[in-house]
């Protein structure tokens, strides 16, 4: 008999948020993720754990970062730590942290544009 537990059903209410954003059923997630429909059912009300090879496979099919699995942490809760960080610079420091971002952008553009051509 499975058994609950609050830490996976935190887990599992994250999962469910993720398939629900994706606007799948939990077969239509499963599929995607190569589990079954139960696995799913069972994850997401807390009375299974989730395996390491089950949230990669969640990462990478639809975006999200493990820590957001995991821990709950996600990209809106990371800019806004930037975003608290830079509130008090002087506006100098500002324009030379937006020209470092610019340039840090453009290399990222660059980078992915050089692998396409390979």
């Amino acid at each position: 008999m499975r058994k609950y537990s609050k830490e996976n059903a935190e887990i599992g209410a994250r999962v469910r948020a993720i398939r629900q954003g994706a606007g799948l059923t939990q077969e239509q997630f499963s599929e995607r993720i190569a589990v079954t429909a139960t696995y799913i059912s069972e994850l997401e009300r807390g009375l299974i754990g989730i395996s390491a090879s089950t949230v990669k496979r969640i990462c990478l099919t639809f975006g999200v970062s493990c820590d957001q699995i995991i821990l709950g942490l996600s990209h809106e809760a990371d800019v806004t730590r930037i975003a608290e960080k830079i509130q008090h610079l002087t506006p100098e420091q500002a324009m030379l942290l937006e020209n470092v971002v610019d340039t840090f952008l453009l290399a990222i553009a660059q980078a992915a544009q050089a692998s396409n051509k390979i």
